[in-house]
């Protein structure tokens, strides 16, 4: 089951956007375009990470 929160506040709904049953992935942000989400499955993490450091 996927469940979304797509009203902008805390009112969860059964949803199939981020379509993530068929992508095999246990979430997906999507906040505008001046947000980044970066999960530590993600595979630039070690990237961004490194950079981050500097």
């Amino acid at each position: 089951m996927e469940i979304g929160f797509r009203d902008g506040n805390d009112n969860p709904e059964i949803t199939r956007d981020g379509r993530l049953i068929e992508k095999k992935l246990h979430y997906f942000v999507d906040a505008g375009p001046e947000y980044k989400f970066i999960h530590s499955s993600d595979a630039g993490l070690r990237q961004y990470a490194d950079e981050l450091q500097k």
